[in-house]
């Protein structure tokens, strides 16, 4: 049986805001491919096979975590990524209201500093939840070069975000180790 592809790269079709938009997790999409016979004429058996794996990808694509980087800032990012288990953990403990951030600050080496942001999207006050804290918080320090935000799954309640900056902590210091 021949083949002909007939395929949008995944990453191709995930970029909608620049190449840190791809989450790296759905990099298993990469390597998927979607063929199609190549005779003109589709059985209702190829059919059901091009829906079935159409829908498969629109729920792989659904529980991809949401990444938004920015363009501009002091980074690197990755400096701040020691951090990221210790603010996950007293995240964790805290209850956040609605529509509510709570913040940390830590100093790094060279009069710098990261800001840490966990902020309930949600109508409910809730504690963010720890592994997905860290989740989308080390996909932001692998891949946003000069800070931005991110969630564990697109439908997630809580933003997490890593912001780099010049000055220390004015408050909430930290001293890194």
């Amino acid at each position: 049986m021949s083949y002909e592809e007939g395929y949008v790269h995944p990453e191709h079709a995930l970029k909608c805001c620049g190449p840190s938009s791809v989450h790296p997790e759905a990099k298993f999409l990469s390597s998927l491919r979607v063929f199609l016979v190549s005779s003109h004429t589709h059985s209702d058996h190829d059919m059901f096979k091009i829906a079935f794996l159409t829908s498969f990808l629109a729920f792989a694509v659904a529980q991809i975590a949401a990444q938004t980087c920015y363009t501009q800032g002091t980074g690197p990012t990755a400096d701040c990524g020691i951090f990221i288990n210790e603010f996950c953990n007293s995240a964790a403990q805290l209850s956040v209201q609605s529509r509510d951030s709570q913040s940390r600050c830590f100093n790094l080496p060279g009069g710098r500093r990261c800001d840490f942001i966990a902020y309930n999207s949600r109508e409910i006050s809730a504690a963010p939840n720890e592994p997905g804290c860290q989740f989308a918080l080390h996909n932001v320090a692998r891949n946003c070069p000069v800070g931005g935000s991110g969630r564990s799954r697109a439908n997630d309640a809580y933003t997490f975000t890593i912001d780099p900056n010049r000055g220390p902590c004015t408050q909430d210091a930290q001293p890194s180790s």
